[in-house]
This record gives structure tokens, C-alpha cells and sequence, in this order.
């Protein structure tokens, strides 16, 4: 199997660096533009997807369809963005002042430590794991799958598949990358 993993293309909250997590907005226009872009890369990449699976969240689902018009999206909930709780929609300046003693503690202990009321990395990580687990159960050894999620998901993803212990892959928004099984 291969699989081709796509970062949403950007959003208003992504835009003003804004935590946005779990808050479901949609693409702006510049989003679009760069979901446009990616797919013309990917098809000229000769990708052709017999899969394809999205994060339930709204700006995922719109970057999908424009990578895979008229394909239908598998949504999978365990592709979620990290969930940061009380910080969600807030940049990292309004975080640390809403909470400095939770965004201090989330910092220094990031990977087992959320956000007030969010989550870890290692939860997210075993929500990842399980999700990667779903749709190798689904994919045959000859399919290309279309994987569209978010920066902390699909960073935690590349670490779990080159054996990393932290994320090392940070992705553009429309960007993408490629593995093979």
C-alpha cells in the first residue's frame, strides 16, 4: 500500500496562528488555492487514489474533495487534529495568559501533558496508531490511499512510521507526503 498524506490546506484560525484543534472552520480562500495546487501536483505525480480517508473536520473534508473530486471521503474520526481543550482558538500568547500555570505545564511536559482539558501527544499518538490501524485493515498491498488530516496528526503519524520518538515532519498546509507499506 501507499499512502499519501495531506495536510488540510489553510484556514482563517490557521492564518492568524490560532490553535485550532478540534473547532471545525471551514477553508479560506487561500486554502483552497493551495488544495487546488497540491492536487495538480499529485496528479502529476501520476496518484491516483482508490482510497480515500479524511478527518471528519470540515476544512479536511473540503481539501479532500478537491484533491479527489467525485471519490467518496471514508471519514475517520482517530485523524483528528490534537484537541487543545481550554486553548482552542486561541494563539499561544493568549494561552499562556488565559492559563500560565496549565500552559507552562503543557510546554515543559508536552508528551504526556495536554493543554487544560486537551490532550497529549502520547494520546494522540494512540489515537493515530489506531486510526493507521483502521486503514491497513481496509487497504490491499497494491492501493494508493489518500490520507487528508492535520499538521499535529499527521506529524505523529510520520513519527509512528519512521520509528521516531517525536514529531520530526512538519507539514505546510496542502503540503503532503508519501509512504510506503
Amino acid at each position: 500500500m501507499r499512502l499519501i498524506c495531506v495536510r488540510h490546506g489553510a484556514t482563517p484560525l490557521s492564518q492568524q496562528k490560532r490553535l485550532c484543534g478540534w473547532t471545525d472552520v471551514a477553508l479560506s480562500a487561500l486554502g483552497r488555492e493551495q488544495a487546488v495546487r497540491t492536487a495538480q501536483e499529485l496528479r502529476g505525480g501520476g496518484y491516483r487514489f482508490t482510497k480515500v480517508y479524511a478527518s471528519p473536520l470540515l476544512r479536511c473534508q473540503e481539501t479532500a474533495r478537491l484533491l479527489a473530486p467525485g471519490r467518496e471521503i471514508i471519514l475517520l474520526a482517530e485523524m483528528k487534529e490534537s484537541f487543545y481543550g481550554a486553548f482552542e482558538g486561541m494563539d499561544h500568547a493568549q494561552a499562556q495568559r488565559a492559563d500560565p500555570e496549565g500552559y507552562r505545564r503543557w510546554m515543559e511536559h508536552w508528551r504526556t501533558v495536554g493543554p487544560p482539558g486537551g490532550e497529549s501527544y502520547a494520546q494522540v499518538l494512540v489515537r493515530v496508531r489506531r486510526g493507521l490501524g483502521q486503514i491497513m485493515e481496509t487497504a490491499g498491498p497494491t492501493e494508493t490511499v489518500l490520507l487528508v488530516s492535520h499538521a499535529g496528526a499527521l506529524s505523529a503519524l510520520y513519527a509512528l512510521l519512521s520509528g521516531q520518538d517525536e514529531p520530526v515532519c512538519h507539514l505546510r498546509p496542502a503540503g503532503w507526503y508519501a509512504a510506503g507499506f
